[in-house]
């Protein structure tokens, strides 16, 4: 019985490692492309993703970015990449993602937004596009609200998509990845 249990650790221990190396990845990729989107993705090297998305608005239906996001789950980072003014209705917003510090009046490019995580992306692009209604009372950015609205085209969202066959284990990678990219990164919105 003892010998299973430290056959459990270590390979839990295991998947711990693997999982903060692809969120050290992310980081230094999110750091190093601060106030430039992705030229390319292909140079990425991470074991548990296998598709970074990035992308300025709410995925159209019939966009490329919408078939990339297709079905896909992960973590997804918005990143500004200009300057934008915060309006002082902010954290206002009906079930709208609040403010860190209610004192920010400007998001400065280079800034992390938000840090999330979601079992279906573009569901969740969705709520954080959308505004709340009857169908969308999850916390999120609501950017299409009139106090938000200023954010649009100072942002790029880099959705890190898992590998088809970690699928089933999301509950387990997303949260630790999410976690160490909240703490790495210290988005300014969200909790």
């Amino acid at each position: 019985m003892e010998e299973e249990q430290i056959k459990v650790d270590d390979l839990i221990a295991e998947l711990n490692k693997v999982l903060i190396k692809d969120a050290t990845s992310i980081e230094k990729l999110i750091k190093g492309y601060k106030q430039n989107p992705l030229a390319s993705t292909s140079d990425i090297s991470l074991e548990v993703f296998n598709k970074v998305v990035p992308f300025d608005k709410a995925p159209a239906d019939v966009s490329d970015v919408h078939k990339a996001l297709h079905a896909k789950c992960g973590v997804y980072i918005f990143l500004m990449t200009s300057d934008c003014n915060v309006s002082e209705k902010f954290n206002s917003v009906y079930y709208g993602a609040p403010l860190k510090d209610a004192t920010i009046s400007k998001f400065n490019a280079g800034n992390i937004l938000y840090v999330g995580k979601a079992k279906s992306i573009l569901s969740r692009m969705g709520q954080h596009f959308n505004v709340a209604n009857e169908n969308n009372h999850t916390g999120s950015l609501k950017i299409l609200s009139s106090e938000r609205k200023a954010l649009i085209g100072h942002f790029t969202v880099y959705a890190f998509c898992i590998r088809p066959k970690y699928k089933a284990y999301y509950d387990l990678i997303a949260p630790t990845v999410e976690r160490g990219l909240r703490g790495a990164l210290k988005p300014l919105v969200g909790i």
